[in-house]
């Protein structure tokens, strides 16, 4: 045969090997196989490389080897050769099946190879001990859950994931089931799930608690029964989870429940409007500040004067919507997020959900400090303006970064215009013409989300549409002192900084300022305040606390404190957020001088002085 003849031939077969949906095996002269299909090697339970070169008559009946023979023997006959035989899956089961032969043949004509077709008659079944082996072996290792395999005879057969189970349960051995372990560790003489389960064949699910040095532990345990052809129980999968951080927080939600009638949507509505007018009040009050030094006319000075008296009437009107809204910092308690999304978040998004709705949890537990009921909802927000918006598919992605979750809300919709991207987190914004639809949703979400130092911003995902992307520091169970060193340049005209990102009154700050002879450097946002900071000292810094940019204006004073050394009283903190949780923590942390929005001009220059002076 020549080389192209050769060639088309392995060709032919190739393709048969690969596209024929049925068993196809290829022999040579003495009845070795030369090739298999992958239907072939199922049925035999061999690979490719093992079937080579073996006997094709340990793998069929009596019947079936002798028709083979008699046709390998016969050079005279052409075929197709059809008959009727069997084919061995295992020791135990022969599948009764069609055989189909043909021969290849090189191109002087003579025989080469004979080609068998099995076209079983009855759908292939694997023996109960493969499929448990598949499951024990291949699957379950993969299944993040600790897992037993327990034939009819209560033996353990597998036992998968141990390192996974809690540390009260991993101390017991392997070959015992846990399930047992467990019930009697509860002293609870009843019959055992897993016991009922074989009896019965039915599915059981039972929560479990025992009690550890640390607290109660709490564990579901399920069973699930396998049958065989027969309808009969021959094995039995037990899993186990541990739900201990989903009890927890039902726990620490008693807590929070003396706080939910301050923590409806018209109370965070109420705080977020009026943080939202401390900016512009802090603005109108200091520019009629301003005008009060200056007008000299008695008309105009009465008329200064009633400003500045109603100026300090909705001052004390924004402070009292504080005071009597804000929750204590002991309102917030120690979150595992996985267990607040499962119970809260992810039930709201069940197979009703006009899209597929798809959440990623990280591999570890992890821990926040919020009030449960308001984080959920704002994550809730987030989800539905999502669904509300995509074509097909949201998907909500958790992963760790440094010492922050970072939560990303993706979909598959036409994404957000860059024009109003500033914007969809404003009060009242919305890109609707429902009259109901309020444009408060995500106004709401961001309040929450900072109010427990976190930062939210929209980007391009991956799926095309929008990725709302929310970072939240985790829980810290303790945190050094700040190491704090002063660094002092002496110059001719004292340095100040000015981060503020209102533009009106960043201007109006630094023009009631212009009597104290300083050089005024100013900035909107926390990269613009670190470009300054490494360039030159600053004898005094004034600073907000609400700002953009790529890091916080809590990261930003740490930044100040601990990589540029300045000491805390060279720094006056300014905020219109001072009854926010988080504020109220960092606040309480935080050793420089705070003044709340709208506050008077006059005593944050008299703190820029003594500052100066220190």
């Amino acid at each position: 045969m020549d080389s192209l003849s050769d060639s088309l031939l392995r060709r032919k077969v190739d393709l048969l090997l690969d596209y024929c949906e049925k068993p196809l095996v290829v022999l040579d002269s003495n009845g070795n196989i030369c090739e298999a299909n992958k239907y072939f090697q199922r049925i035999v339970k061999e690979y490719s490389e093992e079937l080579v070169h073996k006997s094709f008559f340990l793998y069929c009946d009596e019947k079936s080897g002798k028709e083979i023979k008699r046709i390998l023997k016969h050079r005279s006959l052409v075929g197709p050769f059809l008959f009727k035989g069997g084919i061995k899956s295992d020791n135990e089961t022969t599948i009764v099946a069609n055989f189909s032969a043909n021969f290849i043949f090189d191109a002087e004509q003579q025989k080469r190879e004979l080609i068998l077709l099995i076209e079983p008659e009855l759908p292939i079944h694997f023996p109960m001990k493969d499929i448990l082996k598949y499951f024990g072996e291949y699957f379950l290792p993969y299944v993040p859950l600790a897992s037993q395999i327990i034939d009819a005879q209560k033996k353990v057969l597998y036992s998968i994931n141990w390192d996974d189970l809690p540390d009260p349960v991993k101390k017991v051995d392997m070959n015992e089931r846990f399930c047992c372990y467990l019930m009697k560790k509860k002293n609870n003489l009843r019959e055992c799930i897993c016991e009922k389960s074989l009896k019965e064949g039915k599915t059981f699910v039972e929560e479990i608690s025992i009690e550890t040095e640390k607290g109660p532990v709490w564990l579901v345990v399920i069973m699930v029964p396998f049958f065989d052809e027969q309808k009969k129980v021959k094995a039995i999968l037990s899993t186990i989870d541990n739900t201990t951080e989903e009890r927890k927080m039902e726990k620490n939600l008693e807590k929070y429940l003396m706080f939910t009638n301050k923590d409806s949507v018209g109370t965070q509505l109420a705080m977020t409007l009026a943080r939202h007018l401390k900016n512009p009040l802090t603005v109108i009050s200091g520019a009629v500040e301003i005008l009060a030094d200056s007008i000299h006319d008695p008309l105009l000075k009465m008329v200064v004067e009633k400003l500045q008296k109603n100026c300090e009437m909705c001052k004390s009107i924004v402070t009292q919507i504080f005071e009597f809204k804000k929750v204590p910092i002991e309102g917030m308690i120690k979150v595992e997020v996985n267990a607040l999304i499962r119970s809260m978040v992810l039930p709201v998004y069940s197979a009703k959900c006009s899209k597929d709705v798809t959440f990623r949890f990280p591999g570890p537990a992890v821990y926040i400090n919020c009030i449960p009921q308001q984080f959920a909802q704002s994550l809730i927000s987030i989800i539905s303006n999502a669904v509300k918006y995509a074509e097909n598919e949201v998907i909500v992605d958790m992963s760790i970064d440094d010492d922050y979750i970072v939560i990303s809300i993706m979909d598959d919709g036409p994404g957000v215009p860059e024009e109003i991207k500033e914007k969809i987190f404003e009060p009242f914004f919305t890109t609707e013409n429902n009259p109901k639809s309020l444009g408060l949703g995500l106004t709401i979400a961001r309040a929450v989300i900072e109010s427990i130092g976190g930062i939210i911003e929209v980007k391009k995902g991956t799926l095309g549409g929008a990725n709302f992307l929310i970072k939240v520091p985790m829980f810290q169970e303790s945190s050094n002192d700040i190491n704090l060193q002063i660094v002092f340049l002496q110059q001719k005209k004292p340095q100040l900084l000015i981060v503020e990102d209102e533009e009106d009154l960043q201007q109006l700050v630094i023009f009631s300022l212009q009597r104290l002879e300083l050089d005024i450097t100013s900035v909107y946002s926390t990269d613009e305040a670190i470009q300054e900071l490494e360039e030159k000292n600053f004898d005094a810094i004034v600073l907000d606390i609400q700002l953009p940019g790529s890091i916080t204006g809590y990261q930003l004073y740490e930044y100040m404190i601990k990589e540029k050394k300045y000491n805390h009283d060279k720094i006056i903190l300014i905020t219109a957020d001072s009854m926010n949780l988080s504020t109220q923590k960092f606040l309480q942390k935080a050793k420089s001088t705070y003044l709340d929005k709208p506050f008077k001009f006059e005593v944050l220059k008299n703190l820029i002085e003594t500052s100066l002076k220190s």
